[in-house]
């Protein structure tokens, strides 16, 4: 799981692996960045990917016509939903 681009993190410790420069950060960050840090990789990524899945679901859904084109709109809803977690997620992050 990388934070950034590899240049990026070259530029804090050339050379040094991923582990190693991450737990750094984390032990020489302050509690808040720390806090983003987490959320960024739980809240964010689960929001950001059930916007993605449930949206090409829909889609597949919606392209059989009939019932099941019906039974689209759940998927669709779920992923309206995410999609709201994550811009309320990400607006309280930018606060």
């Amino acid at each position: 799981m990388r934070l950034g681009k590899s240049e990026y993190r070259n530029q804090i410790d050339p050379g040094v692996p991923y582990d190693v420069v991450n737990m750094k950060v984390r032990q020489c960050a302050s509690d808040d960045l720390v806090r983003i840090l987490a959320l960024h990789l739980s809240v964010m990524r689960l929001t950001r990917a059930g916007i993605i899945n449930f949206a090409l679901i829909s889609a597949g859904m919606f392209s059989f016509g009939g019932r099941t084109a019906m039974a689209g709109f759940v998927p669709f809803l779920v992923a309206f939903m995410s999609a709201i977690g994550w811009r309320r997620a990400y607006q309280r992050i930018l606060a």
